[in-house]
């Protein structure tokens, strides 16, 4: 459990870091957030990630039903989130490719990724 407060830690501070001091303060690319039921998303997209929320809530319903869930919580939600992020990555761009606000999406979809790979080291490995 030490090492996934202290990866998690680590990984944290390096997605502040770069996202701050590289994106916005260097590159000035502003980070322009796109929430599930905002009026400007694209249909296709809202779609998606409605299929994907939907397809989460059965997993876990199932995950509960089995009696794994405490096995594969942390899997799942990082899962979901990582596929969210990637959705809203290839929306902003697709539709905003000229503002560069997809990087902060791509940065979040790395960074989600890495606490995916440290739940399953330490889930398997240590």
């Amino acid at each position: 459990m030490l090492f996934l407060i202290i990866s998690f830690t680590v990984v944290f501070i390096i997605y502040l870091t770069i996202r701050f001091y590289y994106l916005q303060g260097k590159r000035k690319i502003n980070n322009k957030r796109m929430w599930t039921f905002t009026e400007e998303r694209k249909k296709y997209f809202f779609a998606v990630e409605i299929v994907l929320i939907v397809l989460f809530l059965i997993s876990v319903f199932i995950s509960v039903a089995m009696g794994i869930s405490k096995i594969l919580a942390p899997f799942m939600v990082s899962g979901l989130l990582l596929l969210i992020s990637i959705s809203q990555a290839i929306e902003e761009w697709i539709y905003y490719r000229k503002d560069k606000v997809y990087y902060h999406r791509i940065l979040q979809s790395f960074a989600l990724l890495s606490f995916i790979i440290l739940c399953i080291v330490e889930q398997f490995i240590l």
